[in-house]
């Protein structure tokens, strides 16, 4: 497996690869770079292929999804969640102006 090494400045071959999981459950590798021995971090698991990680989101932006976990995706809600955000303040302030 191939990860880019930060210390070699390059994609480099892995050695000892374990396979991990992030604090949010995402798949990642872990392992030691061929070359300088540094430990690399490479997000996805070890079986994943290239193709599958260029894929990207599955769902169009703006679609309000639920995830795997059953939540929301906070990528999608925050923005929605602004604006209306901004709609009361403005609700409010023009109630406080016309007192």
């Amino acid at each position: 497996m191939e990860a880019y090494c930060v210390k070699c400045n390059e994609r480099q071959e892995l050695l000892d690869v374990t396979p991990t999981t992030t604090k949010t459950g995402r798949p990642a590798s872990v392992g030691i770079c061929s070359i300088c021995g540094t430990r690399v971090f490479r997000m996805g698991g070890l079986g994943q292929s290239s193709q599958n990680r260029d894929a990207g989101p599955t769902t169009t932006p703006g679609s309000m999804s639920l995830s795997d976990t059953g939540a929301l995706d906070t990528r999608q809600t925050l923005p929605i969640l602004g604006a209306l955000f901004i709609i009361v303040v403005l609700i409010i302030l023009n109630g406080l102006r016309k007192n």
